[in-house]
């Protein structure tokens, strides 16, 4: 990710999409996975787990997938992502890359956190947790409908295992060609139809109006800004407070 000249760069940051298919190493520092999604919890922020495969998995054949709680990893100087899990039990919970868990099975999360070692509470409504790879590319309309653009990545804090910010990236004519405008995660909704289900296929809502975007301070997509850099923390919209669902009427 990288940032403007003389900025200040937290080395926990990363955008997702760069995250994705990054290395793996276990605490002796032998790479041994890759990254291949984050789940994320929409309506506050929290990073709840990496998936990871296995190096040795190439050869089967279907590949598996991992999931590891956010709290099991650590960003090192040298930037190697690393796993601190003290034993081999959370690979019984492996998942073919083709048939995800449900995501908002509390019983199946909460069996990944006790064997990785890292027993927590799920939220009480697990209605938010997504992968962050479905999310980042999706259009964005606001509550009218009017088109405000593409969710064009998420950047997260792998030490805090929070999302610090995502970007939306306006439509011609909002702003300037290039130009990026930083949200909340949860400021970003799913329509919800009249049975109360996300409608998940359907643009991203933000409750932002299209001139709004012009008055904007953003940042150019070359020069992403470090989330500790005065001034760079995300937007808030007063309009909006929170939660990821809009019923349709």
């Amino acid at each position: 990710m990288a940032a403007g000249a003389g900025a200040a760069r937290n080395e926990r940051d990363y955008r997702v999409s760069h995250l994705l298919g990054k290395e793996v190493f276990d605490p002796a520092g032998i790479d041994f996975g890759r990254i291949q999604d984050i789940v994320i919890d929409m309506s506050d922020g929290d990073v709840r787990y990496a998936i990871i495969s296995l190096n040795g998995d190439t050869a089967l054949d279907q590949i598996r997938y991992y999931a590891i709680p956010a709290r099991a990893f650590t960003l090192r100087n040298n930037n190697r992502l690393v796993m601190s899990v003290n034993n081999g039990a959370w690979r019984e919970r492996s998942f073919p890359s083709d048939r995800w868990p449900d995501l908002r099975n509390p019983g199946y999360w909460s069996e990944v956190d006790h064997l990785s070692g890292f027993p927590a509470v799920q939220p009480t409504d697990a209605y938010f947790a997504h992968r962050a790879s479905q999310v980042i590319g999706k259009k964005v309309q606001n509550v009218e409908g009017q088109a405000l653009g593409v969710l064009r990545d998420i950047v997260i804090d792998m030490g805090a295992a929070k999302v610090r910010y995502a970007a939306l990236d306006s439509e011609p004519g909002l702003a300037r060609s290039g130009e990026l405008f930083r949200f909340p995660i949860s400021s970003f909704m799913f329509r919800e139809d009249r049975q109360g289900n996300l409608m998940i296929a359907q643009p991203l809502v933000l409750d932002v109006e299209p001139v709004m975007l012009m008055s904007m301070q953003g940042f150019m997509s070359d020069r992403w800004p470090g989330v500790d850099e005065p001034g760079s923390r995300p937007v808030r919209n007063s309009r909006h407070g929170g939660g990821n669902s809009l019923g349709t009427s």
